[in-house]
């Protein structure tokens, strides 16, 4: 059962920070190009999770499944926290690409134990 909530991590990504979005425009009106850079707060892990895919399943295979997914769980954890300390726009974007390099780790390796057990 924690395996398919694992699986589901995907879904939180996204979906936590999407409501403040509005809030972290008009938090950083006074940088130049806020408008352009707050959207790709809400798709950076996405698309680092698409990246990351190719290497995270090396990973996975070479390291072990299991060590993989708590590190990647940990991370998960800790840069999905880091929203509350950051106070610039690129720590946003660094810390939801670390997010997504973690979500990576988390959906590969929980999806290959599915897949195992």
């Amino acid at each position: 059962m924690a395996l398919f909530g694992a699986a589901g991590m995907a879904f939180l990504a996204p979906s936590t920070v999407a409501p403040a979005l509005p809030a972290i425009a008009a938090q950083f009106v006074h940088v130049p190009d806020a408008a352009l850079w707050t959207p790709f707060i809400l798709t950076m892990p996405m698309l680092i999770m698409a990246l990351m895919a190719p290497l995270t399943g090396w990973m996975v295979d070479r390291l072990g499944r299991r060590s993989v997914l708590l590190a990647a769980t940990l991370g998960f954890g800790v840069s999905g926290l880091a929203g509350m300390a950051v106070d610039t726009i690129a720590g946003f974007l660094v810390s939801r690409a670390i997010l997504g390099i973690c979500l990576s780790g988390v959906l590969t390796a929980s999806s290959a134990l599915i897949g195992d057990y």
